[in-house]
């Protein structure tokens, strides 16, 4: 029988916790951090050599008042986690997180994911536009990905970039 952690966590202490998480029995985490940048989220690459970590959630909030955001790099950072072996179902919250087209690109390339099966990315009141719903859509070309969640509201993608996406989609496999 797996395992499962629930975390809140603050930017400082991302380091700890994360490191804290590689054991032999864990297969479920979920971790909502606040105000993180893409320095501080660099610690969560670990969780890629999680040899047991087969469901993670990554929640990231940003306060209103917060100076700090993901953006671009932050989402960059992120798509490392394509690398891990075990991973079989990822889902990544970076709403209003001043993500742009860079970092749904970035995004797009869990397309390379040896073992996801699901992916989840909900990226709306970000900065992205119809490059990034476009790279977004070559996501039907994962090889093991049977369930895609994509949450844009509140973006810059407008129809062309819906177009895109949903004339991609149709034609997966």
């Amino acid at each position: 029988q797996g395992r499962y952690a629930q975390y809140i966590i603050k930017w400082e202490n991302v380091k700890a916790v994360t490191t804290s998480l590689i054991c032999d029995t864990l297969h479920v985490v979920h971790l909502q951090l606040t105000d993180m940048d893409a320095a501080s989220v660099r610690s969560l690459l670990c969780l890629k050599d999680a040899p047991m970590l087969h469901t993670l959630f990554l929640n990231f909030v940003r306060s209103p008042m917060a100076l700090r955001s993901m953006g671009d790099e932050g989402a960059m950072v992120l798509a490392n986690l394509k690398a891990s072996l075990t991973l079989h179902i990822l889902s990544i919250s970076l709403c209003d997180n001043k993500m742009g087209d860079v970092g749904a690109t970035a995004l797009s390339s869990f397309k390379d994911a040896p073992s996801l099966h699901e992916l989840h990315l909900h990226l709306k009141h970000n900065e992205l536009g119809n490059v990034g719903a476009t790279a977004l859509a070559s996501l039907k070309h994962a090889r093991k990905l049977q369930v895609l969640t994509l949450e844009l509201s509140h973006t810059a993608v407008d129809s062309e970039g819906l177009l895109a996406l949903s004339s991609s989609l149709l034609d997966a496999p």
